[in-house]
């Protein structure tokens, strides 16, 4: 397999604009449901880029595994930020003790926050240039990320 050049250079110039658009953004996190989407969009770009560096390094087994990491993280934010209840995001935002974890396992798993960003899209039609990639990847790619994280088929 070998990298497109020209692929990662797209992907690398998205990303730069992202970012340079949240840091230009004005204001600072100051509540849990901000400081929380904050932590998890920051995970999801620290996953792009080591999934860019796995593509270019020809690993792309690992990089299907962190693509459903990446995947997860973005859905994760963009939950938190339009569809969590104010009780899921104070679990959600807990220390990453023992209890801490408890309490967060039983908040939504992937599917439960696609079907509720889903639901906001009738009160925000703006989600929709989210929320439907966000499906098309699940449906066409959920089982063979799963295989690939679980070594499975």
């Amino acid at each position: 397999m070998t990298t497109n050049p020209a692929l990662y250079a797209r992907s690398q110039a998205f990303a730069d604009e992202l970012l340079a658009d949240l840091l230009a953004a004005e204001g600072v996190p100051t509540t849990p449901r901000q400081e929380a989407t904050l932590a998890a969009a920051q995970l999801a770009f620290e996953h792009a880029m080591a999934l860019r560096l796995l593509f270019q390094a020809q690993l792309p087994s690992a990089a299907v595994v962190l693509l459903r990491a990446l995947y997860e993280s973005l859905l994760r934010a963009a939950w938190l930020l339009y569809a969590a209840t104010d009780d899921q995001v104070d679990k959600m935002s807990g220390p990453l003790t023992q209890a801490g974890a408890a309490a967060a396992k039983n908040v939504h798993g992937a599917g439960d926050m696609l079907q509720a960003l889903e639901r906001e899209l009738e009160a925000n039609a703006g989600l929709r240039g989210l929320v439907h990639p966000l499906r098309e990847l699940r449906d066409a790619s959920w089982t063979a990320m799963n295989a690939f994280a679980h070594s499975g088929l």
